[in-house]
C-alpha cells in the first residue's frame, strides 16, 4: 500500500530560518517486518496490534504498518496461534518522524499433539471451484462460482492427530501408529461419533444424530463436526485464488520443477519431483502453513468433508452443501499416497466421493465448529 501522506504545517520562527517545526500530535507511520525461523518462509497473516487497540496483519512480504500514529510512546505486539515472537512486544517512541524497522522474529511453536487447536475464520465471499483452462481443473470442479459464508467458524490448525483421537476413542486403527500423525483408517460413522463425544466433553451441543447410515446434521449446534465443502475450500485458500494456496499457478511452458519445489514447502505428496518420505501420513505441522495458519491443507492425509460430491453450477451460493449425504462421504486436499499427486487430488478445488462405511489408510479429517 502507498504511504499515506501527512501534511505538515510550516511555521516560520523569526526571519532567519526556514526549518519546519512539526507540531505536537502530528501523525506518522510505524512499520516493520516479521522474519520467520526457519528462514525463507514468509510470515504472512500475523496479527500486529498497536496499543492493544488497532490491528493489522503482515502482507505477502511479511511487512506491516500503522499510519496516522500520534507522537508519544506506543506498544507494538505481534500474535498468532502456535507462534512465539522475539521480542514479545516493542515499545516505540514517536517523536516528529516515521519509525521504521520495528521488526520481530517469529518461531512456530511445537503444537501439542494431544490438544485441539482451532483457528477463527472470518465470514466472507470467495470464488469456489475453477474454470476450464485453470491449472489442474477437472470437470468435477467446474464451473467457478461465488460462494458467501455468512458465519465465522473455527477450524483445526492441523488434521486431528492420533493422540487427540485416543483421548476420546478406545481404538486407533491407523496403519502407522504415531501420536503426532493424523488419525486415519476410520469410517465416517466413527468420525462423527468422535465429534459428538468431544463436543460433550467440552460442554458443546453435538451436531450429529439419527440412526446408523441415516445421519442428521444440526446446523444450529455449536459442537464439533466436519467442514462443508465450501468451508474447507475457503479456509484452505486463505485468500489465495490459485490451485495450491499461496503459490502462483505455473504458466504454459514454464519450468514445472521450480513450481513443484514451491509446492514442496507446503505439502507432503507423491508428486512428480518430490517424494514424501513415506506413503503413510506424516507428523502434522512440519511444513509451511497457509496465510490463515492452517497446516497440511494440501497433501499429508486427505480430509473428509461433509456430504458427497456436489455438482457445481455457476449460480452464486450462500452457506451451501451443509447437509450430509447418506451412503457416501467426500475428501478434499489430496494425500501423500500414490493417488495424491499434484496432478490430481492435491489442488484446492478437487473433490471426490468415497464410501462412508469404508476405512482408508490415507484419509483423515479436520475439526470445525461454530463459535
Amino acid at each position: 500500500m502507498k504511504t499515506l501522506l501527512t501534511l505538515l504545517a510550516v511555521v516560520m520562527i523569526g526571519c532567519g530560518t526556514t526549518e519546519p517545526t512539526v507540531p505536537s500530535g502530528a501523525k506518522h507511520r510505524i512499520s516493520g517486518k516479521i522474519t520467520m525461523v526457519p528462514p525463507n518462509v514468509a510470515s504472512v497473516g500475523v496479527e500486529v496490534t498497536l496499543d492493544g487497540v488497532r490491528s493489522t496483519v503482515t502482507n505477502d512480504s511479511s511487512q506491516y504498518h500503522f499510519d496516522s500514529v500520534a507522537n508519544g510512546s506506543h506498544e507494538v505486539r505481534p500474535s498468532r496461534a502456535g507462534s512465539s515472537f522475539t521480542p514479545a512486544s516493542r515499545n516505540v517512541v514517536v517523536a516528529d518522524a516515521d519509525i521504521a524497522n520495528v521488526d520481530f522474529v517469529q518461531a512456530i511453536d511445537r503444537i501439542p499433539y494431544d490438544s485441539v487447536h482451532l483457528i477463527r475464520i472470518p465470514p466472507g465471499s470467495f470464488m469456489m471451484g475453477c474454470n476450464e483452462g485453470d491449472y489442474r481443473c477437472g470437470e468435477i470442479s467446474r464451473p467457478r462460482h461465488k460462494v458467501t459464508l455468512t458465519r465465522p467458524f473455527l477450524i483445526g490448525q492441523t488434521e486431528v492427530t492420533q493422540a487427540v483421537w485416543e483421548r476420546v476413542m478406545t481404538v486407533n486403527n491407523s496403519r502407522l501408529k504415531n501420536p503426532g500423525n493424523p488419525v486415519t483408517q476410520m469410517p465416517y460413522d466413527s468420525v462423527i461419533t468422535f465429534c459428538n463425544r468431544l463436543s460433550e466433553l467440552h460442554g458443546l451441543r453435538p451436531v450429529y444424530s439419527g440412526p446408523f447410515g441415516a445421519t442428521v446434521v444440526d446446523r444450529t449446534a455449536n459442537g464439533y463436526r466436519l467442514p462443508t465443502h465450501a468451508e474447507w475450500e475457503y479456509a484452505a485458500a486463505a485468500g489465495s485464488t490459485t490451485a495450491v494456496s499461496g503459490i502462483p499457478d505455473p504458466t504454459p511452458g514454464s519450468d514445472l520443477e521450480s513450481y513443484y519445489k514451491e509446492v514442496d514447502k507446503v505439502a507432503w505428496y507423491r508428486g512428480t519431483f518430490q517424494g514424501a518420505p513415506s506413503a503413510e501420513p506424516l507428523t502434522v505441522g512440519q511444513l509451511r502453513p497457509n496465510a490463515w495458519g492452517l497446516y497440511d491443507v494440501h497433501g499429508n492425509a486427505a480430509e473428509l468433508a461433509e456430504g458427497g460430491f456436489i455438482p457445481y453450477t455457476s449460480e452464486d451460493k450462500v452457506d451451501p452443501d451443509f447437509t450430509s449425504s447418506n451412503g457416501v462421504a467426500s475428501i478434499k486436499g489430496g494425500s501423500n499416497t500414490p493417488v495424491g499427486s499434484v496432478g490430481s487430488t492435491l489442488v484446492r478445488w478437487f473433490q471426490t466421493d468415497i464410501d462412508r462405511f469404508t476405512a482408508y489408510h490415507y484419509v483423515g479429517f479436520r475439526l470445525v465448529r461454530f463459535e
